[in-house]
Parts: C-alpha cells; structure tokens; sequence
C-alpha cells in the first residue's frame, strides 16, 4: 500500500471518528435538554454525560493526533506524474465523445461502467447508512452506561461499535477502488472509440455540455453567496444565542462560572 493511501485512509478514519463524536454531542446536549425540567445543564447532570463521552473523545483525539503525524511524516507527492490522472482525463476525453456514432459494442460497455458505478454508490450508501443507525441506535440508548459499571459498558460498546466504524471504512476504500478501476477501463473504452472513428464533439461544446450549473453560478456569484453564508451563520448565532437566554442557559452558565471562580480559584 502507498504512502498516500495510507494517509488518505488514516485522514478518512479520523473524520468519520470526528462526525460520530460530533453526532453523539449534539444527542447528549438534546437528551439533557428534554430530560432535563427547568434547569437541564446542571452542574452534576452535565458532569455525567461527559464522563460518558471522555473515552470517545480521547480515541478521536488519538486519531486526529495518527493522522497529523501521518500527513506531516508523508506530505503532498512530489511528482506530478504519480498524481491519478484517471479521472480529469476521462471526464475531458467523454465530452469529446459521442456516444451516437460509437460502435454498439463500445457504447454498450461504456453505458455497463457507468451503470456499475451508480450500482456501487448506491449500494455502499445503502450499507453506510444501515452500519451507522445502527451505532446511532445503540449509543443513544442511555440506559446502557452506567457509572456503577462504566468501564464494562465502555467495552461491550467498543466491541460493537469499532467493527461497525471499520465496516464503513472498507466500504468507502472499496467503493473508491472499484471507482478508480471502472474509470480506468472506461477511460481505455473511450480512447478506443474516438480511434475508431466516433465523431468529436467541439472543445467549445464539450465545455458547455459538461458544464454544472450550480458550480458556474457559485463561481460568478462567489463574494455574494460567501457573505450570505457569513450572514446566515451570524443570523444563526444570534437564534441559538436568543433561545438559550430565554431558557435559562445562559443564567446556569453564568452560575457555574461565578461557582468555579469562588470555589475552585479563590477569587472574592
């Protein structure tokens, strides 16, 4: 295996690592918050949710650290002709082609490849989103962690939910090799069909057709739609802000601060 796959692969675990701890965040703060009557983020009860996320922070954050010293230790490719070149080349090569005046037999089987990668998407899709209700089901059920036998709870979610985490990864390094070598036998299918004689489409046209309209369109309105997205946030901001005012949040917050800096600092 090459060093860049081992780094893409290390960098891929620790972001699903990442979007699973981000998910199970946001579910212990909705928990506290519906579970919790008038004052949901007390001191105790906060305490206890995250003793409960304590072990999977420290996993993420021990990949985050891997997968830095994984970039660091590899870097970017030096030569441009390692680089995979597939994808770039097959997408210009296609919109020179037409597929009207291809032989049947290469238009047949460039409409397989095609027809397989959408296969293939759909089904890893399908198996992603099943592997991760799954883990989303079973670490959402509170009931299942318990301080009395935290650490026995840690393992048997360990032993369910790191098979499943993996079983995400090799769908998405299958899914990606099976893309790149569908790309590469099409790429040859392509080639073979404009040496055959197949008519080329115009560089101009080509352009057009394989244009995306909304990559043209965030692209010409760029400085527009990047300060609506700030705005948005801002305006976002300002809502979550608003309603943890009105429901008391921001009193517990101030609370605690005034608590931390009285009992535990000393000052006053």
């Amino acid at each position: 295996m090459s060093k860049s796959k081992i780094k893409g692969i290390s960098v891929l675990i620790t972001s699903v690592l990442l979007i699973l701890l981000g998910i199970l965040f946001i579910a212990c703060t909705a928990h506290l918050y519906l579970t919790g009557g008038a004052r949901p983020y007390s001191r105790e009860r906060v305490g206890e949710y995250l003793s409960l996320l304590a072990i999977p922070s420290l996993i993420t954050l021990l990949s985050c650290v891997v997968s830095f010293v994984f970039v660091l230790l590899f870097g970017e490719e030096k030569s441009e002709a390692r680089a995979d070149l597939t994808a770039p080349t097959l997408k210009r090569l296609s919109g020179r082609l037409s597929l009207e005046d291809c032989p049947e037999k290469i238009k047949g089987e460039i409409l397989l490849e095609r027809k397989k990668r959408k296969l293939a998407l759909l089904f890893s899709a399908v198996f992603i989103a099943v592997f991760c209700i799954v883990m989303a089901v079973f670490l959402l059920n509170f009931k299942r962690f318990t301080l009395e036998s935290y650490n026995a709870d840690v393992i048997e979610a360990a032993l369910i939910v790191l098979p499943l985490a993996v079983g995400i990864v090799g769908v998405i390094c299958v899914k990606y090799y099976f893309d790149s070598e569908s790309k590469k036998r099409e790429l040859l299918l392509v080639r073979e069909g404009l040496s055959a004689g197949a008519k080329a489409i115009g560089d101009t046209e080509a352009r057009e057709e394989c244009k995306c309209k909304a990559l043209a369109f965030l692209s010409a309105h760029s400085d527009k739609v990047l300060l609506i997205s700030r705005l948005t946030v801002i305006a976002l901001a300002l809502v979550f802000i608003g309603v943890g005012i009105l429901n008391g949040g921001m009193a517990d917050v101030l609370g605690k601060a005034v608590r931390i800096c009285t009992e535990c600092i000393g000052l006053g």
